[in-house]
């Protein structure tokens, strides 16, 4: 499963698709305000991959107790 894409040449929205990042920005004001976009996703990006980490843990734990219930 791919959480996300970082290509300096853009950034694409990981739900949307849609580019909101380009080298071709032309103000600070412009600059800020995509960096920020691009915060909020990678901080959404990293409490989905988070979430899937506790799971695989919990799930890998449960494994283990479950053969080691059936010795």
């Amino acid at each position: 499963m791919k959480l996300a894409v970082i290509d300096g040449s853009g950034y694409v929205d990981g739900e949307t698709g849609i580019p909101f990042m380009s080298p071709l920005l032309v103000t600070n004001g412009e600059v800020d305000h995509y960096i920020e976009r691009y915060k909020e996703e990678l901080d959404r990006v990293g409490a989905k991959a988070k979430r899937a980490l506790k799971r695989a843990n919990k799930e890998t734990l449960d494994s283990i107790g479950e053969r080691r219930g059936s010795k």
